[in-house]
């Protein structure tokens, strides 16, 4: 009687992995499609479960999205030698990446590692143009792509 209990059991335990893998596969998919929230919470590419019972044993592979690039929302020139740059906060992000140069292909270009989503760059020269970029450091130590460029002129 016991074992049919536990046999029992382990069927509704399996069944309840079920419908929560239906749901994560179902939820990742949508955001690799680009539904729903417009960052997403993963960094992983593929992720592998593996459902083992006394009858059987199954796999399933869940497909997660790669962390989107960051968007720059406001990049501006403060004073005659500065820039204040404001880009889109990502819930995962451990910190942010920001590049800046003097040309397009960013040859020697600077780079600075920033927690928050706002940055002073100081110590520019005036009347030049600068190009800014930005990319996110998720959970499990990937960056993203880099954001699209940002023009700014330094006034003189």
């Amino acid at each position: 009687m016991s074992i049919l209990y536990l046999l029992s059991f382990l069927k509704k335990i399996e069944s309840c992995i079920d419908r929560i893998l239906f749901f994560h596969l179902n939820y990742f998919t949508t955001l690799a499609e680009g539904q729903g929230p417009k960052e997403s919470t993963s960094v992983a590419e593929t992720s592998t479960v593996q459902i083992t019972t006394p009858q059987e044993t199954s796999t399933t592979k869940i497909k997660a999205s790669k962390i989107t690039s960051v968007k720059v929302k406001k990049a501006k020139g403060t004073s005659k030698k500065s820039v204040l740059i404001k880009f889109k906060k990502v819930n995962v992000a451990k910190k942010y990446k920001l590049q800046y140069a003097n040309n397009k292909k960013f040859k020697k270009a600077k780079t600075k590692v920033v927690k928050n989503n706002t940055y002073l760059i100081k110590k520019l020269k005036s009347g030049k143009a600068y190009y800014l970029r930005v990319r996110v450091n998720g959970a499990d130590d990937n960056w993203s792509k880099w954001s699209n460029v940002k023009r700014v002129f330094i006034k003189k």
